[in-house]
């Protein structure tokens, strides 16, 4: 695994490879949002996309301190982007390596922290954390539905924030195939008299147009990103299942003039085949571009991506109501999601894993909190 820095989208791991077995070509965040909620014309204007369209996270990086952002043993690694003019620029220890890769940013009033996780199961995670301080104006007498009221007179308004990640698969090789996964539970029958028995449902997602989905807690909906080339040991094909958040999308009114510029976060889901200079969700300048830019402009020619080289985008995030707890310092709020082996490989990766201590799953580079092990 190797990682990289870029001025815009900050710190990313790239060539992930399990054993021989390789998984990501790969993975960029490569566009936020923040809309707030709250129709007052000091507030409609409201929206701050974080990367290439006003900020770029990767230049708003923060350096990192040993026992404050991270704690054990720790390899840190710096990171040069370039400058307005061009022009490199060193942020020493901007990047932790250890059990994670993360860097944390501070874009405005926000905090926030991006933490990809890799565990010996051949898990990956992606967890955003989101701190700093409240956004706050004037709050009106009496109850306001579009904002809450932080202390006397002060409020904070309702917003979201987005994120894209770029997933640039490479199951077992770089042809791959999405299935829509859905758990259906079944009518009772003569065939089914007890009503117990559930079935999982799998929907191949053949074209650009069929793969724009959203999330349904009900359905337990997950998509499994399969090899279109390789099979496991019962000739299966090796994949791996992202897991969504189930999060709402983005509130904003169709005709909005922000919709218009970030339709990725329509969509929870979506499937592009791979073109080079396909790298950014909603277009590289959203603020300043009339709409339609980005995820709809890519899929647009409705190509396969069935057993092609493709990308997976998927859009994430929190709707935040602001509570009083959030003032005047916020504490850190969560979002994020999980991509899982199903069939990668031929069993449990961590069956060889030697014993700790006494017989104990315990390393030198974990701190002891009570009963939990926690690592950074």
């Amino acid at each position: 695994m190797r990682d990289a820095a870029a001025a815009v989208t900050g710190s990313e791991p790239w060539a992930i490879v399990q054993s021989v077995q390789s998984v990501l070509e790969a993975v960029h965040k490569t566009t936020g949002l923040v809309p707030y909620g709250e129709p007052h014309p000091t507030h409609e204007w409201q929206n701050y996309f974080d990367d290439a369209g006003e900020y770029q996270f990767g230049r708003l990086a923060n350096c990192l301190v040993l026992g404050c952002d991270c704690l054990g043993k720790i390899q840190y690694l710096d990171a040069t982007v370039a400058d307005d003019f061009g022009d490199p620029v060193l942020f020493a220890n901007a990047i932790s390596r250890r059990l994670v890769i993360s860097f944390f940013v501070t874009v405005g009033n926000y905090d926030y922290g991006f933490y990809w996780y890799f565990y010996l199961d051949g898990k990956i995670e992606l967890e955003c954390m989101a701190t700093g301080i409240i956004f706050s104006s004037g709050h009106p007498e009496g109850e306001y539905d579009f904002a809450t009221e932080m202390a006397p007179r002060l409020g904070a308004p309702c917003h979201q924030h987005w994120f894209s990640a770029l997933l640039d698969v490479a199951i077992d090789g770089n042809k791959c195939h999405v299935d829509k996964l859905e758990v259906w539970r079944l009518p009772i029958s003569p065939e089914n008299p007890v009503g117990k028995p559930f079935k999982r449902v799998v929907t191949c997602l053949e074209r650009e147009g069929d793969a724009q989905r959203e999330t349904d807690n009900k359905l337990g909906r997950a998509w499994l990103i399969a090899s279109s080339e390789k099979v496991n040991c019962l000739g299966r094909p090796t994949g791996y299942v992202l897991f969504p958040e189930g999060a709402p999308l983005l509130l904003a009114e169709d005709d909005s003039s922000i919709n218009k510029r970030v339709q990725y976060a329509t969509k929870h889901l979506r499937v592009t085949q791979y073109a080079r200079d396909d790298m950014w969700s909603a277009g590289y300048t959203p603020n300043r571009h009339p709409g339609h830019a980005g995820l709809p402009a890519y899929a647009k020619a409705n190509r396969l991506v069935d057993g092609e080289d493709i990308v997976v985008w998927y859009t994430f995030g929190p709707t935040h109501f602001p509570r009083v707890e959030d003032w005047p310092a916020m504490p850190v709020d969560y979002t994020g999601f999980s991509f899982r082996p199903d069939g990668f490989f031929d069993h449990n990766p961590t069956l060889d894993v030697p014993e700790g201590p006494n017989g104990k799953e315990f390393s030198e580079n974990c701190v002891s909190s009570g009963t939990s092990i926690v690592a950074c």
